[in-house]
């Protein structure tokens, strides 16, 4: 049930129209014309460096623990960029398997901006 600061509690969820962090127009405006965004300095080096371990790391893991993820081996449009052996490899849910991925999918100065992109949902 709303109240009238647009807040509602469901089963202890806290959701709430506020935000703290925000795209600037410049920012909206280069997602509506690229599709994308970099967002600068969302992260601190330390957090960006940490992520990127992260990943390389789950990457590992995930190979060694079971072949039946995602593999797409020779990945046509890499060749572009290097003639080495390549593949690819995605994982979906990381969120399930690296509790900083968790955190990471819930951090307010991601999920703001992307309910920014997003814009307001009929409930």
């Amino acid at each position: 049930m709303f109240t009238e600061n647009r807040t509602r509690t469901t089963e202890g969820i806290m959701i709430t129209d506020e935000k703290q962090y925000r795209l600037t127009k410049e920012e909206k405006a280069f997602y509506e014309e690229n599709g994308y965004i970099l967002a600068k300095g969302v992260f601190t080096r330390e957090e960006a460096d940490f992520f990127c371990r992260e990943a390389h790391d789950l990457t590992r893991r995930l190979a060694e623990a079971s072949d039946t993820w995602s593999r797409i081996e020779g990945w046509g449009s890499a060749a572009k960029v290097t003639s080495k052996p390549r593949e690819l490899l995605h994982c979906h849910n990381v969120q399930f398997h690296s509790a900083a991925f968790s955190r990471l999918i819930v951090d307010p100065r991601f999920t703001d901006r992307a309910a920014d992109i997003i814009g307001r949902t009929s409930s």
